[in-house]
């Protein structure tokens, strides 16, 4: 309710209005009298509080509640409008945008709890309505388009800050806190690293750079920084072909310039890792298919003998992909090994007339063998001696040539002349050369 203004009051200065204005200004006395009376008792919340069963959810912004008519609720007004059954927990505060009749509309601006509530009592309230802090790093900010103070802990606080919530941890005093990467993100850095970083090296001991007019003297870590020495993860994947290693790293080198594991190297995964000698000798290592000569009677892990053996094709997929059935196969699950028991292997003439039997070359005499016969790989001939002839002149009795001993008998025809001999056996089982015995072994997986 408003309070009627009081006439204008008497002056002496205006001795000719001063009865007429005086009459008026006592008249209007009693009227002023009511009506502040009538305000004061509304200020003392007969008129500024009220209860409201509105169904209305905490939050801020433009809120409307219906409430008793004729109340003294002014635009600008500040009230509290709390919960009737948690009022300290659930409450809003904010100022009257407009009151007519039974309909209050408010601003809220600061709230405390959640939830829909159907029961509420409004009263008069100071106009501050800062939120309740529930944390020591509660922060306030002012709310959108309201600009009202609402609490914001302190993650959000960094959110609206555009600081991150994960900044790095710091592991020792000299660290700092940088942005890089794409996007850009905080990351922790070292002294030395924002030294490299803003190009300033301090004095230390350890080598001297001459820079301009003047020199600075670097530690061996600093010096490696300048100088573009890889660093451990570079030297084992490889990546950084333009930087030098140290000799500190060349010490540990078999495990930091990139050296493939046992794993990789039986898988054949890594192309860009090296074989240590050791690891060499341990994997046995060659490719599939590969032949050598072995001085034992037991061929190495992932080595086979050559003896003509039926394996399963499934459990030597590579091997069986590489020689196919060209040494036989017993079914189509199965497939032979070449058998080079007892043999002197020769090389392939291909061609060249270094074999002048080479067309007439066989297949191995393995059921199901593929091998094309002639001048092919995996072909094999019968032992055998270049032709040749032996001269002796005819004479009756015995005769003596050297290397096959006495007693060689001739035949004499009508003139005399010598026209067949004998001699007697002599020499071995075969022909061969001075030899040793080797396994030969394939690499089968």
């Amino acid at each position: 309710m408003a309070i009627t203004p009081l006439p204008t009051p008497p002056s002496r200065s205006a001795p000719s209005t001063f009865s007429t204005l005086a009459d008026a200004f006592l008249g209007a006395l009693p009227t002023f009298v009511t009506e502040a009376n009538a305000q004061a008792a509304a200020l003392e919340l007969n008129d500024t509080t009220d209860a409201s069963a509105s169904s209305v959810a905490i939050g801020t912004g433009a809120k409307t509640f219906v409430v008793t008519a004729g109340k003294s609720f002014q635009p600008g007004m500040s009230l509290m409008i709390a919960d009737d059954a948690a009022p300290s927990t659930n409450w809003m505060h904010g100022q009257v945008t407009s009151y007519s009749g039974t309909t209050l509309v408010m601003n809220i601006t600061a709230i405390g709890g959640s939830g829909t509530k159907t029961a509420w009592t409004i009263t008069f309230s100071a106009p501050t309505g800062l939120p309740t802090a529930t944390a020591e790093s509660d922060m306030l900010f002012a709310a959108p388009t309201s600009f009202s103070w609402i609490k914001k802990t302190l993650a959000e606080a960094k959110t609206i800050l555009g600081l991150l919530s994960n900044v790095p941890a710091a592991t020792a005093e000299s660290d700092f806190i940088v942005s890089g990467g794409s996007p850009f993100a905080w990351v922790k850095k070292t002294l030395l690293e924002v030294k490299a970083l803003i190009g300033l090296v301090p004095q230390a001991t350890g080598f001297t750079l001459a820079g301009g007019t003047s020199s600075k003297t670097l530690t061996v870590a600093e010096t490696m920084t300048l100088t573009g020495y890889a660093t451990a993860a570079e030297i084992t994947t490889g990546t950084e072909a333009a930087k030098a290693i140290a000799p500190d790293q060349l010490a540990l080198s078999k495990y930091n310039v990139g050296y493939a594991t046992a794993a990789e190297i039986t898988a054949g995964t890594e192309p860009a890792k090296a074989i240590a000698p050791d690891q060499l000798k341990a994997a046995g290592i060659g490719l599939i298919g590969s032949e050598m000569f072995w001085p034992t009677e037991t061929p190495p892990a992932g080595w086979l003998e050559e003896d003509g053996a039926s394996l399963v094709r499934a459990t030597y997929p590579a091997l069986f992909a590489l020689i196919g059935t060209m040494y036989g196969a017993a079914d189509g699950t199965h497939f032979n090994l070449p058998d080079m028991r007892g043999k002197f292997p020769r090389i392939w003439a291909h061609g060249q007339t270094t074999d002048p039997n080479k067309a007439t070359r066989t297949a191995p005499a393995a059921t199901g063998a593929t091998i094309v016969v002639g001048d092919h790989v995996g072909t094999e001939q019968a032992g055998d001696y270049k032709a040749h002839t032996h001269n002796a002149g005819p004479s009756l009795g015995a005769l003596s040539i050297a290397g096959y001993g006495a007693g060689i008998q001739w035949r004499i025809d009508s003139t005399g002349k010598g026209t067949s001999s004998t001699s007697p056996t002599t020499g071995g089982n075969e022909t061969r050369p001075i030899n040793t015995y080797r396994m030969m072994i394939i690499k089968a997986y």
